[in-house]
């Protein structure tokens, strides 16, 4: 199986989906953001959806750009048809063990796991689930007829935004922005952040990167402590670089922004090693979009994406400059190839695959 990325705009939903799935949508696109994206849509050689209509609209509602994909090319016109009511059938087949399902629950309770937003929007009742959990007051507006009512939970707030518990930063600028600390430059190979786990080379001889599309590492902002350990391994990393499109709301971009250094300023409260990774959006972001990064001091940018659209080239450059005339740094690191109005400028760090490539891995 061929597993390829495609813009999300590439591909169509099947109009005749005869499956109902608004709300499955909000519950899909949250596991998407806890533990990225596992399980690729099924598309035909035209691009329309077989099997994945809910991951498909889920990524509309988190604002990805790219998505992986199987294209079924394989399959005749009916077969298509057949293979996309019998993927949506089978599901409804299975059922649960309610005994193994508790014990399952209990275990990933006691790990202080929450199920917010997956699903899972009910509490047992100690019995057949839920096993430990103190048994819910009565809803004095609940029917008298024995039926089980579903109680909602409610995380508190520094639990559900902020991870406040874990690391609290006085912050920089207008929004309280974490400040990212300068540290000393050391050259080493970059690798993905999302091939970190699989790595069979020696980890401290590597730095890791996040030039990638943002479901592949939400996971460091929404369990941000499990990573850690993953993470020392290496010799630094990057500081998260979520997405920062100009399409999107700049509460949006604001809010990507203060994630990218509370995970950053985390990560270097515990030890490690982090270089500010600078990225903008349009000159009005340029207000904010530099607070927390350090001055004078090593940062990296990346320029791949840009040369295909006018716009976005001339964007990337009103931001490069106004980055080096706020931030004044001492160096700046390149990840891929650069274009070359500032190629004499930056110090290349070559694309992971390129090097692999080479045979130089």
């Amino acid at each position: 199986m061929r597993v390829i990325e495609k813009r999300l705009e590439e591909i169509r939903p099947y109009e005749k989906n005869p499956r109902k799935n608004e709300k499955a949508v909000p519950a899909v696109a949250e596991s998407i953001r806890r533990f990225g994206w596992k399980v690729p849509l099924v598309i035909d050689r035209d691009g329309v959806i077989v099997a994945g209509h809910t991951r498909y609209k889920a990524a509309k509602q988190l604002g990805l750009k790219n998505v992986p994909c199987v294209v079924a090319g394989d399959l005749s016109p009916e077969e298509v048809k057949a293979f996309r009511l019998v993927d949506n059938r089978v599901g409804e087949l299975a059922e649960w063990d309610f005994e193994l399902l508790g014990g399952e629950l209990s275990g990933l309770s006691e790990m202080d796991f929450s199920f917010d937003g997956l699903g899972f929007d009910f509490q047992w009742d100690g019995d057949s689930l839920g096993i430990g959990q103190p048994e819910p007051e009565k809803d004095p507006k609940a029917g008298t007829d024995g039926t089980a009512q579903a109680v909602l939970y409610e995380p508190k707030s520094e639990e559900r935004f902020l991870h406040m518990e874990l690391f609290n930063s006085k912050g920089v600028g207008e929004y309280g922005i974490p400040a990212i600390l300068p540290e000393a430059y050391e050259p080493r190979p970059l690798i993905p952040f999302s091939d970190a786990a699989a790595f069979k080379g020696d980890p401290a001889g590597y730095g890791l990167h996040f030039f990638l599309d943002d479901y592949r590492f939400e996971r460091v902002w929404n369990s941000p402590q499990q990573y850690l350990q993953q993470l020392e391994k290496f010799s630094y990393a990057l500081s998260p670089d979520f997405s920062l499109y100009t399409d999107t709301p700049k509460a949006v971009q604001i809010w990507n922004h203060y994630r990218k250094h509370w995970v950053g300023a985390f990560w270097q409260s515990r030890g490690i090693k982090v270089f500010p990774t600078i990225c903008w959006s349009d000159d009005s972001s340029f207000a904010w979009c530099f607070d927390g990064e350090p001055q004078e001091a090593p940062v990296f940018v990346s320029s791949v994406g840009v040369r295909n659209s006018k716009e976005s080239m001339k964007l990337f450059l009103a931001g490069y400059a106004a980055m080096k005339k706020k931030l004044r740094p001492s160096k700046i690191l390149h990840y891929g190839k650069p274009i070359s109005e500032i190629a004499d400028e930056v110090e290349e760090i070559e694309a992971f695959q390129a090097k692999f490539d080479k045979g130089k891995m």
